[in-house]
């Protein structure tokens, strides 16, 4: 068994989100259909399969069984944490969207940079209101009493949550990773089932979350 094997079998298995912005090389090595059909086999031993998400940016392990106990139990706790701070996430994509030139939502290795961010937040009193809720919400709790703070906090709350990873040393340059793809597709498919209430059982059957 190889090494980048191994290496790339692991991040799966730990439930990470694998993209080129984050993992270059294990992403560019499961591009390969015949690495991802090894990859899929050795899954399968182990009652998991190789997932992609709907626009090829990031793989993820799924559950092969989603119906098995265990698995159920899992994948139902991992779309209460997802839909949970679901509102906060989306007020944030609508922030930068309304804080970039382009409008554009944002997508995996789109840059961020904490002083762009600022220098836009700043000038809308609509924008700082929402960047206050966001830094005040349950997913940062932050406890700034700034823009810069509140940003900061955010920016770094993303990137513990594998959403964001950082370019350089400053702290203050971002990519997006290809997480966002993935939440873009547990998005659309809660939004096509009409609400957030319940966990839809469709949603646990099918390759939706890890």
């Amino acid at each position: 068994m190889s090494t980048i094997f191994s290496l790339t079998a692991q991040l799966l298995l730990e439930q990470k989100m694998i993209c080129e912005v984050s993992h270059d090389t294990y992403f560019d090595w499961l591009n390969n259909p015949t690495h991802q059909e090894k990859m899929d086999l050795f899954l399968t031993q182990l009652d998991r399969k190789l997932v992609k998400t709907s626009d090829g940016q990031a793989y993820f392990c799924g559950y092969l069984d989603a119906s098995a106990p265990d698995a159920n139990r899992e994948i139902r706790s991992q779309f209460k944490d997802a839909t949970s701070h679901l509102g906060t996430l989306v007020k944030w994509l609508n922030l930068v969207m309304s804080s970039s030139p382009s409008g554009s939502p944002l997508s995996p290795g789109d840059p961020l940079y904490e002083s762009d961010l600022l220098r836009s937040i700043e000038n809308s009193p609509a924008q700082l209101d929402a960047l206050t809720e966001i830094a005040r919400s349950p997913f940062v709790n932050s406890k700034a009493t700034d823009g810069r703070g509140r940003i900061r906090a955010v920016l770094m709350r993303l990137k513990e949550q594998d959403y964001l990873v950082p370019v350089g040393n400053s702290g203050s340059q971002f990519r997006a990773t290809g997480k966002w793809s993935w939440l873009y597709d547990v998005m659309a498919f809660i939004q096509s089932h009409e609400g957030l209430e319940e966990e839809p059982q469709s949603l646990i059957d099918q390759d939706h979350l890890v």
